[in-house]
Order: structure tokens, then C-alpha cells, then sequence
């Protein structure tokens, strides 16, 4: 379990460099646990997440090219880009998007650098908190550092 010592900052976003996605849900649970309403993007299978992180009822969405219901094709950062924008709008939030892995193999990284660039300014603005856990070894070096420039915090898990 993560230490109560990590405090996250509204207007903040936040890169979580883990190997498995475990410190980056720990965050996101402790801001829900504070009262923070939450949005969840994940490249896990939704149900399996939600009981292992006792989400609720927190709008869920799953990366994938299966078509269903809640489900993100992850070649469409448009549609990923509008549904936080929109979360956004609601203020003092927190997001977590696990999956940019997922997101970069689909698409290029200088494309989903520019996404993270665009919803880094959307939280600032809205007093939110984004959280984007990253496997580090899976990006080049030049990658990480890029990515890393652009947030705010990053924390190893």
C-alpha cells in the first residue's frame, strides 16, 4: 500500500513510472476516498479492476477494439480527448489513465504526447488532478524524458 506521505495537488498531473499499475491505483483510490470524483481509463478488463480496487460506480472506460458499451478505441484520441474534457468541466477531479502504452503502439508518441499536453492545461485550468501510470521500460529513453517535462510530479512505483 502506497505511503500517506505522497500528497497530490489539485491542478497537478502526475507520471507514475511502475512496472505494474499498482502505485498509480493506490493514488487514484486515497483522492476518491477524499471525496474527489473520479474517471477511470484503463487498458485492463473494467470488471476485474473495479473489485480489485473497489471503484463503485466511477464512469470506467476500457481501452479496446472490442465494441461495447464504455469502451475507447484507442485509435480514437478524439473521443478519449472529448469524454475528459468533458469530465473536466465538472472541476476538482481526479483521472486515471492507465494504458499509455496501449495508446502509443496505436498510434504514435509524439500524437499521444499531444493529447497529455492538452489535458495537462484542461487540469490546471479545472483544479484536477491526472494521474498517467507508465511501465518506464517500455518507452525510449528520449520518450520518457519528454513525457516527463511536460507533468508536473513524477512518482516511482
Amino acid at each position: 500500500m502506497l505511503s500517506p506521505t505522497v500528497t497530490l495537488e489539485k491542478s497537478f498531473t502526475y507520471l507514475v513510472e511502475e512496472d505494474v499499475p499498482e502505485t498509480s491505483y493506490n493514488l487514484f483510490v486515497n483522492q476518491l476516498n477524499i471525496g474527489m470524483k473520479g474517471f477511470c481509463i484503463t487498458r485492463n478488463y473494467p470488471a476485474k479492476i473495479k473489485a480489485r480496487f473497489k471503484l463503485g460506480d466511477i464512469p470506467l472506460f476500457w481501452l479496446s477494439n472490442v465494441g461495447k458499451d464504455n469502451t475507447i478505441r484507442p485509435k480514437d484520441l478524439e473521443k478519449l480527448s472529448l469524454s475528459l474534457e468533458q469530465f473536466l468541466s465538472n472541476k476538482s477531479v481526479v483521472i486515471l489513465l492507465d494504458g499509455m502504452e496501449y495508446l502509443i503502439t496505436n498510434n504514435n508518441f509524439i500524437t499521444v504526447l499531444r493529447l497529455i499536453q492538452s489535458l495537462r492545461d484542461q487540469v490546471a485550468i479545472n483544479q484536477s488532478i491526472l494521474i498517467l501510470a507508465v511501465n518506464p521500460s517500455t518507452l525510449e529513453s528520449h520518450q520518457l524524458n519528454l513525457l516527463e517535462r511536460e507533468i508536473d510530479g513524477v512518482i516511482k512505483g
